[in-house]
C-alpha cells in the first residue's frame, strides 16, 4: 500500500511540474506568473538545480551527487546519482550513503549552544567564553574578551590552525586542556573586529557545551538533538569499526580515489566530525525551518537566534555575514541561510526561512587532470551555489516583490579604479608555516576593470548600486567594499563568501611574495659557478665553499618542502612534530652560511686583491651575504627560526 501511495504521489508531483513548466503557465524565466513562491521554488529546484548535478555524473565529470529538498515540513525531493566508491560499484542513495558533513558539523554546535541559552543554562550569547569554560581558559587580555557570540560568528580574531588538525586513525575521547593549549592560535585581530573562519573557535564552543551540560559533546548532541529529531543514521563520533557505505570521491575515468583527510582529531570533532545521510539532513532542515511537530529540540526562539545576523562582513548593508555559525546571504529582498562543508565530498545546506524551504546537496570534489574545456571540467560547489542564488533571486521576484535590476552607466566610471586590485581572504594564515603556505597557495580574489563595471572572481560588469556596493545585472550576486577601521585596509565581502577579503599589502600579494622568494633563490644560486672555478680564492677555502653551496641548497629546499608538504604524508596535519623539525633544521642551516659569507666578505674587502675578477668576486660574496641575512629575517618572521611552529 505504501508503494502505491508513493507512486501516486510521484505521478501527482510530475503532473504539477508539467503544468507549471508549460508555456501557458510560465512567465519570464520559466516561473509561473501566478504561482505561489514555494511552488515556484519547487519547480526551479527540480528543473534547474538537480539536472545540473545529475548531468555532472552522466557526463563523467563527477563520481556522485545527492540532493534532498524540503518545504513546509515535508521532503519533496530525493535524488542521487553515481557510485559510493570505485571498488564496490554500489549506487549512491539518499537514505543509505553516508556523507562526511565536514564543516556543516558546525551547525549542530550552534543548535546545542542555542538550546543551552533557551533553557537558561547560559545567560547570554554576549557573555565571555571564559565564564563557562572549565577544562581550558583562553589566556591574555584578548582571550578574556572573547564572547560566545564572537566564537559563533568567526569574529574572535583567531588565526586559523593547520598543525594537528587531523588524526591518523579514529580517536575517541574528549579533548584535554593540553589539546586546546597546544593548538591555541595567535590573535591576528582584536575580538569582534573582523570575521575570519576558525575551526578552533567552534571547537571551543563544543567545549562550552560539554562544560555547561556536564556531558561529553558527542553524548549531549546524541541525546538532545539527534535522537529527538529521529536522525537515526547520523554518527556523532567516528565509531571504532568504521562507517559502512561511506561516500568517497574518485576520478570517474580511471576510478582512482581522491585523497583527503578521513579523521578529525578529538579537538576538531565538534567543528568537522559528523557523518550523516541526505535524508537525515532533510529531517534536520525540517526541524530548523519548522513547524515544530511535537519536537522540542529546536524551538521557534532557537530558530530566531540561529538565523538572526549577529555579525556583518563590513557595513550594516553588507550582503554577507553570520547568524550563530550559519552564513546569512542577502539575495534581493530575501535572506538565504546556509553553510558549506569541504573535503573530498563538498556539501551545501541552504535554508530559505521565508517559505520554510531548504535544500541539501553534495557532489564529489574531483580535481581536474590537465587542461580541459569548460564543459569537461568537474562541477564545483560554487557553480551550484551561484545557480541556487539565481533561483532564489528569481523566486523573490515572483513573490510580488520584483527584484531590482541595477541600472548603471554604460561606460566605465573612473572612481571605480580605487576598488581594483588583489584581495586575500582573512581566512588565510597570518603567521608561521601557514603564512608561507598561504603565499604559495593564495586564497585570492582579483578585482579588475570591465567594459562598464567591475570584474570580480570572473563575474563581469558589476554595477555600483550604492556607495561601495556592486551587483550583477541579473541580481543575486553582490559585493560590498569597505575600510577596516583597525588596519585601514580596504575590505571586500561577497554574497558567496562567509568571510571578507582584505586588500593585499605589497608584501602579501602572491606575485610579489613569490617574486621576492624567487629572487632570493636566484641570487643565492649565482654563487655556484665559483665552486667550479679553477681560480684559488685567497680568502676562500673548504668552509667558505661550503657556505656558498649550503645557502642555495637550503633556500631551494624550504619552499619545495612546504609547497609539497604532503610528501610527509599527513604527519604535519595530524600534529607530528618531525616535519616541522626538518623545516627548522633547513632554516637554521642558513645562519652559518650567512655568518661565514659575512666574514668572507669583510676579509676580501680588507685584502683588496687587484683585478676585475677579484673585484667581481668581492661584490658577489657581499651580495650573497646580504641575501642570506634577508632569508634569515624572513624565516624568523615566519617562525621557522624561533619558537613558533604553527
Amino acid at each position: 500500500m505504501r508503494k502505491i501511495l508513493n507512486i501516486r504521489g510521484r505521478l501527482a508531483k510530475l503532473a504539477v511540474l508539467a503544468l507549471l513548466s508549460s508555456p501557458a503557465a510560465a512567465g519570464a524565466g520559466g516561473i509561473p506568473a501566478t504561482a505561489e513562491p514555494g511552488v515556484a521554488l519547487d519547480q526551479q529546484i527540480e528543473s534547474q538545480i538537480w539536472p545540473m548535478l545529475e548531468r555532472a555524473v552522466q557526463s563523467g565529470r563527477n563520481s556522485a551527487v545527492l540532493l534532498t529538498y524540503v518545504r513546509d515540513g515535508q521532503i519533496l525531493s530525493r535524488h542521487a546519482a553515481g557510485l559510493e566508491n570505485p571498488e564496490s560499484s554500489t549506487p549512491v542513495t539518499t537514505s543509505g550513503s553516508m556523507l562526511r558533513l565536514a564543516s556543516i558539523s558546525k551547525t549542530f554546535v550552534a543548535v546545542t549552544l542555542a538550546q543551552l541559552v533557551t533553557r537558561g543554562r547560559i545567560r547570554s550569547y554576549d557573555d565571555p567564553a571564559n565564564s563557562y569554560l572549565q577544562v581550558f581558559q583562553l589566556p591574555g587580555d584578548y582571550g578574556s574578551r572573547v564572547t560566545l557570540s564572537q566564537l559563533a560568528t568567526h569574529s574572535a580574531g583567531f588565526d586559523e590552525v593547520v598543525f594537528g588538525m587531523s588524526a591518523a586513525a579514529p580517536t575517541q575521547g574528549a579533548p584535554s586542556a593540553t589539546d586546546f593549549r597546544d593548538r591555541l592560535p595567535k590573535f591576528f585581530a582584536a575580538p569582534g573586529s573582523v570575521a575570519a573562519y576558525s575551526n578552533y573557535g567552534v571547537d571551543l564552543l563544543g567545549a562550552v557545551v560539554a562544560d555547561v551540560s556536564g556531558k561529553p559533546y558527542a553524548r549531549y548532541l546524541q541525546e538532545e538533538v539527534l535522537t529527538p529529531l529521529g536522525m537515526t543514521r547520523t554518527v556523532s563520533a567516528y565509531p571504532p569499526g568504521g562507517i559502512d557505505h561511506l561516500l568517497t570521491a574518485f576520478h570517474p575515468a580511471d576510478r582512482t580515489n581522491v585523497q583527503g583527510f578521513d579523521y578529525p582529531s578529538p579537538l576538531d570533532f565538534p567543528a568537522s566530525g559528523i557523518f550523516s545521510t541526505a535524508e537525515d539532513m532533510a529531517k534536520f532542515m525540517i526541524a530548523l525551518l519548522g513547524p515544530a511537530d511535537g519536537q522540542s529540540a529546536i524551538t521557534p526562539q532557537m530558530r530566531a537566534d540561529l538565523f538572526r545576523p549577529r555579525q556583518r562582513n563590513g557595513p550594516a548593508s553588507s550582503p554577507s555575514g553570520h547568524g550563530l555559525v550559519f552564513e546569512v546571504v542577502q539575495v534581493g529582498s530575501r535572506s538565504l541561510v546556509l553553510h558549506r562543508g569541504g573535503g573530498p565530498v563538498h556539501c551545501t545546506l541552504a535554508l530559505m526561512p521565508w517559505t520554510a524551504a531548504g535544500v541539501f546537496y553534495c557532489l564529489t570534489a574531483v580535481p581536474p587532470r590537465g587542461p580541459s574545456n569548460a564543459d569537461q571540467m568537474p562541477l564545483d560547489r560554487f557553480s551550484v551555489d551561484r545557480a541556487l542564488l539565481d533561483v532564489v533571486a528569481r523566486g523573490a521576484a515572483s513573490d510580488k516583490q520584483p527584484l531590482a535590476v541595477p541600472q548603471g552607466s554604460s561606460r566605465w566610471d573612473p572612481k571605480w579604479e580605487a576598488y581594483t586590485g588583489d584581495y586575500l581572504s582573512t581566512q588565510r594564515h597570518h603567521f608561521g608555516i601557514g603564512r608561507l603556505l598561504s603565499m604559495l597557495h593564495p586564497s585570492e580574489l582579483h578585482v579588475g576593470r570591465g567594459d562598464r563595471g567591475l570584474i570580480v572572481d570572473g563575474i563581469d560588469n558589476l554595477i555600483e548600486v550604492s556607495a561601495g556596493e556592486f551587483e550583477s545585472p541579473g541580481g543575486g550576486e553582490r559585493f560590498a567594499f569597505f575600510t577596516d577601521q583597525a588596519t585601514g585596509r580596504r575590505m571586500l565581502a561577497g554574497s558567496l563568501y562567509s568571510n571578507p577579503s582584505e586588500s593585499a599589502s605589497w608584501l602579501d600579494r602572491p606575485r610579489v611574495a613569490l617574486g621576492i622568494l624567487a629572487g632570493v633563490m636566484a641570487i643565492s644560486a649565482t654563487g655556484l659557478p665559483w665552486l667550479v672555478s679553477r681560480r684559488r680564492f685567497r680568502a676562500g677555502g673548504t668552509i667558505e665553499r661550503f657556505a656558498i653551496l649550503c645557502l642555495p641548497v637550503c633556500l631551494f629546499a624550504i619552499p619545495v618542502v612546504i609547497h609539497e608538504l604532503r610528501i610527509f604524508g599527513d604527519h604535519y596535519f595530524v600534529g607530528d612534530v618531525w616535519p616541522v623539525v626538518v623545516l627548522r633544521v633547513l632554516a637554521f642551516a642558513i645562519i652559518p652560511p650567512a655568518v661565514l659569507l659575512t666574514i668572507m666578505s669583510l676579509r676580501n674587502w680588507q685584502r683588496k686583491e687587484p683585478g676585475f675578477v677579484p673585484a667581481l668576486f668581492r661584490a658577489h660574496v657581499c651580495a650573497l651575504a646580504v641575501t642570506a641575512w634577508v632569508a634569515v629575517a624572513a624565516l624568523i618572521n615566519l617562525g621557522l627560526i624561533g619558537l613558533m611552529i604553527r
